[in-house]
């Protein structure tokens, strides 16, 4: 059987068209329906750990009282966040202490209080970030994912970004990586929400200056140190 080399490019034009015009209406449902909005979360987060769907501030185990603190300013965070609050938000501590769960409990939380008011949240786990894009340079329009998801993080109206600075994704030969998350930063102006294994001191002796200032700023007063927790990981 042979192939009108003419028939083959048309046909890859008319599908390189119709994929572009399905991602345009995906797009302009996410962005534009209210109930679009509300869907990013589930649909577009980027988690990891599947586990992570249930995490609510009710399925947070406490048993300590630095387990409580963290537990209720996570609370305090949401709460703010849905009276209009514009601020970022960093958790620190060691992995294993619960940052990820609260990060996602917030998350939900705000979700269901603002899905009538086109209200976006989305959890991006860096680690995942990083494997979607590397599998995207596999395709002839590898910048196309990378874009995608660039634009996403710095459209949505609050966004986790979870296990930042995993020695994986961090090292100094992944500068571009460094190079996504600072432009997404820096596109954005607060109800950015990050976790980490890592301090602040420690991110500056490790990584990009302006990262870390950019990570930084508009979190003074919500910066939460899980200290004195156990890793839940272990206990349970």
């Amino acid at each position: 059987m042979s192939f009108c080399r003419h028939c083959t490019k048309a046909g890859n034009y008319h599908h390189k068209q119709e994929v572009l015009a399905e991602r345009t209406a995906n797009a302009n449902y996410l962005n534009k329906s209210k109930y679009g909005k509300y869907r990013v979360l589930k649909s577009q987060s980027l988690v990891g750990k599947k586990s992570l769907w249930y995490a609510r501030f009710d399925t947070f185990k406490v048993k300590t009282t630095p387990e409580q603190s963290v537990l209720n300013e996570a609370q305090r965070i949401a709460r703010e966040y849905i009276q209009g609050g514009i601020f970022n938000t960093v958790f620190v501590g060691g992995a294993g202490r619960g940052k990820s769960h609260l990060a996602m409990a917030i998350l939900q939380e705000v979700n269901e209080a603002m899905k009538d008011k086109k209200f976006s949240c989305l959890f991006v786990n860096i680690s995942e970030l990083v494997r979607e894009i590397k599998n995207s340079w596999n395709y002839s329009d590898k910048k196309t994912e990378e874009e995608r998801l660039s634009t996403l993080m710095r459209n949505v109206d609050l966004l986790v970004i979870d296990d930042l600075g995993t020695e994986s994704t961090f090292s100094k030969d992944n500068s571009w990586v460094q190079g996504i998350i600072y432009n997404i930063y820096n596109a954005r102006e607060g109800n950015t929400i990050i976790t980490s294994n890592f301090t602040g001191q420690e991110m500056k002796n490790k990584y990009d200056d302006k990262i870390v200032s950019r990570i930084m700023e508009g979190s003074k007063n919500s910066v939460i140190k899980f200290e004195a927790i156990s890793d839940k990981r272990k206990a349970s």
